[in-house]
């Protein structure tokens, strides 16, 4: 997973990056990544469908993942780095591969992840070190960029590059002109940044394929498995309550990230905080791992993730009640610290709590449809980002146009779809998902049902329970 979450990191200034450098107009790139998003939801549903469906003998999930993430590298070539005669038709092409890939990696991958213990606790476990390792990840993202090109690292960088010019090897001298390379100021250096993270992904998806294919056990050749409907995951009763909240949750969590970029440069003008703002969320998240372990072992998850959601209103309300323009800086990165401390929780939890709805499903009608159940969830996430392109495009519409200046009306459109509409969203989606039915012990109870049944399944094949404890 680490090469697929970091990349996006990139997509999330290119946007900005294209509107004002490039000079492409900002409506017709936000309904581009509006329509990759509505596209990729098809796409969630065949992959997970095709997973949940077809055994291998390298199991369910494996296949994908690996092709997956091997195809995801020139896709983000193709996105992120614009080359002669880049248009918005390049990226709207490039954005459906790169969806595509991303979901045919991601999907198994998260199915997996459930599947490797059917303990709650050790299921608690595992969420939260993949809680950790994706706030690692996304942290290099920013950490990286920020050593390589930001302006207030380019002292001891120009320094690093004339000690390494004397070496005459072509890579040596390839990272030498990188290091001594001026610095792009603004929504110009977002460019640079999208390169380095294309880069770091194209040398870190290769190992981590490679970590993955011998340390990763993928037992689900073994199953056998009954044909699950496309749709049922929506007829499970109990899901659907969940993600109705998840949905009010996540369109207001992607949608203060769809006009980010543009808060920061027009109320703050304040465009290079991006990357220290973004490292220290991440560094707040994964500092902030083992409270979240110790919450998750004190509380429901319902509840753990009801308490995120409060955190992140109360991060961007941070940003509206606080003095904002040049020199308040400090505002933007205590904000950070507001958003970064719940981590992953609201985006990797709910796979999780999926994973277990699906297991309810099976018990009640006998069909596996775990991937189903998690594409639902990565569809809400998709969703959730629809919304952020629509509020971009709703931007422009009420006359936000980047290149014609900032007024007072801007402002109010900033703050009204970027912030406010945001907060009420992920406040009604947290007091939502609070009332889950699907508590600890219930699910304790589901596990007992299941194995017993797994038992009795043995007898008439003549082979082994497949359980994964």
């Amino acid at each position: 997973m680490w090469p697929l979450t970091i990349s996006s990191s990139a997509l999330s200034v290119s946007t900005a990056y294209y509107s004002v450098v490039l000079g492409l107009p900002l409506t017709v790139l936000a309904l581009s990544l509006t329509a990759g998003r509505i596209v990729d939801m098809f796409t969630d549903a065949s992959v997970s469908y095709l997973s949940d469906n077809i055994v291998t003998r390298f199991g369910r999930r494996r296949p994908w993942i690996i092709v997956g993430t091997l195809l995801f590298i020139p896709t983000l070539w193709i996105t992120l780095v614009p080359g002669p005669g880049f248009s918005t038709t390049t990226y709207a092409i490039g954005l459906f591969l790169y969806f595509t890939a991303l979901t045919a990696g991601t999907i198994p991958f998260q199915a997996q992840s459930s599947e490797l213990s059917t303990n709650y606790a050790d299921r608690t476990r595992i969420n939260v070190w993949l809680n950790g390792v994706n706030a690692a990840a996304v942290l290099s993202s920013y950490v990286i960029p920020f050593l390589l090109i930001d302006k207030r690292t380019y002292g001891w960088r120009l320094g690093l590059g004339n000690w390494l010019s004397p070496i005459h090897w072509r890579p040596i001298g390839w990272l030498s002109d990188l290091l001594r390379t001026a610095p792009a100021v603004g929504v110009e250096s977002y460019g640079p940044q999208m390169l380095v993270v294309v880069v770091l992904v194209t040398i870190t998806a290769p190992i981590c394929i490679l970590i993955y294919g011998l340390n990763i056990p993928d037992g689900t050749s073994k199953y056998k498995v009954e044909k699950s409907p496309l749709l049922s995951a929506i007829r499970n009763p109990i899901f659907l309550r969940f993600c109705i909240g998840y949905l009010l949750l996540m369109t207001g969590y992607f949608g203060r990230f769809g006009l980010m970029a543009f808060i920061l440069v027009y109320l703050f003008q304040s465009a290079d905080i991006l990357l220290p703002m973004f490292i220290i969320m991440f560094v707040t998240a994964f500092l902030a791992v083992p409270i979240w372990s110790y919450m998750f072992n004190l509380w429901e998850r319902r509840t753990v993730i009801a308490i995120a959601a409060m955190m992140e209103a109360v991060a961007l309300l941070v940003l509206i009640v606080c003095p904002k323009g040049p020199g308040h800086d400090w505002v933007i990165l205590v904000s950070a610290v507001l958003m970064g401390f719940p981590g992953q929780t609201l985006m990797q939890t709910p796979y999780l709590i999926a994973g277990e709805c699906a297991e309810y499903c099976k018990l009640k009608n006998g069909y596996d449809a775990r991937a189903l159940h998690i594409s639902a969830i990565s569809l809400i996430m998709k969703f959730g980002n629809v919304a952020a392109g629509i509020q971009v495009s709703a931007a422009g519409l009420l006359g936000f146009k980047p290149e014609n200046g900032f007024s007072d009306s801007s402002q109010w459109i900033l703050e009204s779809l970027g912030l406010w509409v945001p907060i009420v969203l992920v406040v009604s989606g947290g007091l939502l998902i609070l009332t889950h039915p699907l508590t600890r012990r219930r699910q304790n109870t589901i596990q007992r049902a299941l194995a017993r049944g797994l038992q009795r399944q043995s007898v008439f094949l003549g082979s082994p329970p497949v359980i994964a404890d």
